[in-house]
């Protein structure tokens, strides 16, 4: 296979990305509007998924024996955002705590981390050699490297739980703006209730 074949396989995968993340970007704003909605489900299903993660962080340890560093700071990280879906008042996140700056220093060592360890990840079914111990050649080796499989194995170890918070947490300033014009219209009316109760002032 030549170079332009690999350029198309390249530039089909970016394509697909930018597909990816154009439909997270507009489903992000629905689900957002849901857990604003329903914060008792949102809580609830963040923690089954983080029990999920953690689960499945001491499989890759048992069974698949996968290095242990990566496998802990992950485990810290979940942990720490199970530790913010318990907070009082979740998902209103009225100040900056230690839990908030935790789970960010957590996040970024863990994508360090799984990126280093997933580097070096090569697919059998893609990757040949002819010349047995001789290194590839960067097409070989660029191709090699599923980054369709790192990315999927990310999106749910690593990227899965920061994104439902950063969803479901709200800003506890901005909370009661959003709660307003709701307020207004159980009054009588957006315009009306409260042009006639300003009227009677």
């Amino acid at each position: 296979m030549g170079l332009f074949f690999h350029a198309a396989i390249l530039l089909s995968q970016g394509l697909s990305l930018f597909f990816l993340g154009f439909c997270l970007v507009i489903g992000a704003q629905a689900l957002c509007c849901l857990a604003e909605d329903f914060p008792r489900p949102a809580r609830r299903t963040l923690q089954g998924l983080t029990g999920l993660v953690l689960l499945l962080h001491l499989a890759l340890l048992v069974f698949d024996h996968m290095p242990l560093v990566p496998i802990t700071v992950g485990c810290f990280a979940h942990a720490v955002y199970y530790l913010i879906t318990l907070r009082k008042g979740f998902p209103l996140l009225r100040a900056p705590r230690l839990l908030t700056v935790a789970a960010i220093t957590l996040f970024v060592l863990s994508n360090i981390l799984w990126a280093r360890e997933l580097w070096h990840f090569y697919d059998p079914w893609i990757y040949s050699n002819s010349v047995e111990g001789s290194p590839a050649t960067w097409r070989e080796g660029l191709l090699a490297r599923n980054t369709f499989s790192a990315a999927s194995f990310m999106l749910f170890c690593v990227w899965l739980l920061p994104l439902g918070l950063v969803l479901v947490i709200q800003d506890g300033k901005s909370a009661p703006a959003r709660s307003l014009p709701i307020t207004r219209m159980s009054n009588g009316g957006a315009t009306g209730g409260v042009t006639h109760s300003y009227g009677k002032a």
